[in-house]
């Protein structure tokens, strides 16, 4: 499995864990209809879902990878001098 998915996958499934102890906590913690809970728990997963999609996009540019690359070994070899 590629850097790109695996990042997305395990920010995604942290997400979605913490949408549904969310949702659970609103439903049974305030005894709220599900009517009352249903556009939030819509709105929380599109936010889950949109951050998602934001992260392939940010793990896609390989660009960006090779800068961040770049400065990880920099700030070690600085680690490493002092």
């Amino acid at each position: 499995m590629s850097l790109r998915s695996r990042k997305v996958l395990i920010s995604t499934a942290r997400m979605l864990a913490v949408d549904v102890f969310l949702i659970a906590s609103w439903r049974w913690g305030r005894h709220a209809t599900w009517s009352s809970i249903t556009p939030w728990a819509i709105g929380l997963l599109l936010l889950t879902a949109a951050t998602a999609a934001y992260g392939w996009w940010w793990y896609s540019d390989p660009q960006r990878l090779e800068k961040a690359r770049a400065l990880r070994e920099e700030r070690a070899a600085r680690r490493l001098l002092k």
